[in-house]
């Protein structure tokens, strides 16, 4: 299961379950997460990649 962390999701993730139920493996990459540490930003400053 995929959460937002503060908030709910801003939109609908794809289908992350290929082969059906069962255990997987991700691989969750970020960036940008110490360009706005004790701001609100305008703009998007962090990126994620999640790999499976």
């Amino acid at each position: 299961m995929v959460r937002g962390l503060m908030a709910d999701l801003d939109e609908e993730l794809p289908e992350l379950s290929f082969d059906g139920p069962g255990d997987y493996r991700l691989r969750v990459h970020a960036r940008g997460r110490d360009t706005a540490i004790d701001l609100a930003p305008d703009d998007i400053t962090e990126w994620y990649l999640i790999q499976e």
